[in-house]
């Protein structure tokens, strides 16, 4: 039998959560606690805290702007060119 994770760290985990974009808060919390199961109580410790002082990174890297563009990595890659319906197209006059 697996063992469950700590009520504490699974509190740290929601509450790491809570930063994130609403529309990505069940996923994220979901996949953290999951992570939790069958870890040894220190490495579940170790873990939450990890997960509580990264999640404003992953909140960066998740989140868009207030205008509704794009932010964080997804942002990049736009902004560079690939994976754009315009990409390989020139806007200037031969």
């Amino acid at each position: 039998m697996t063992p469950r994770p700590s009520i504490w760290c699974c509190r740290v985990v929601e509450l790491a959560v809570r930063m994130l974009p609403v529309e990505h808060r069940q996923r994220y919390g979901l996949e953290f606690v999951a992570e939790l199961y069958g870890m040894p109580k220190a490495q579940q410790r170790r873990h939450s805290a990890r997960v509580l002082t990264s999640a404003w990174a992953l909140r960066t890297a998740l989140g868009t702007t207030a205008a509704g563009a794009p932010s964080g990595l997804h942002g990049a890659v736009v902004l560079a060119g690939e994976h754009h319906p315009s990409a390989g197209t020139s806007t200037t006059d031969p």
